[in-house]
């Protein structure tokens, strides 16, 4: 019997952005070309976010483009480690924290923008 082994060789490219002044930063990739990062202030505890997309000319476009990330107005518990990301559709990134109320909260994003409720 013989048996073949095949080995995937990955590459990456492109620019590093320093998330260091962030928490428990967490990505998802929901559908080519839309990837999301998103983590927690340690600052504030609040939710922030950075999306990538691709520009009409091909080229990978971080929002926001410098080292920061956009505040979804969120504050999350302290007990929180972390953003739990997934997707339930293409096109859309759906997360879920702990409040400050105890309660799960969730957010989801889709073209018309973030919507979120709570699901206690």
């Amino acid at each position: 019997m013989t048996i073949a082994i095949t080995v995937a060789t990955a590459t990456m490219s492109g620019t590093a952005t320093s998330l260091a002044s962030f928490s428990y930063p967490s990505p998802i990739a929901y559908g080519y070309p839309n990837m999301d990062v998103f983590a927690i202030s340690p600052v504030d505890r609040s939710l922030r976010w950075k999306s990538r997309t691709i520009s009409p000319s091909g080229d990978e476009v971080w929002n926001p483009a410098n080292g920061t990330l956009t505040n979804l107005y969120g504050v999350v518990s302290d007990i929180q480690q972390g953003v739990t990301t997934g997707t339930r559709v293409a096109g859309q990134a759906d997360l879920f924290v702990i409040g400050t109320d105890s309660g799960l909260w969730h957010k989801w994003n889709s073209s018309s923008g973030w919507g979120l409720n709570p699901e206690n």
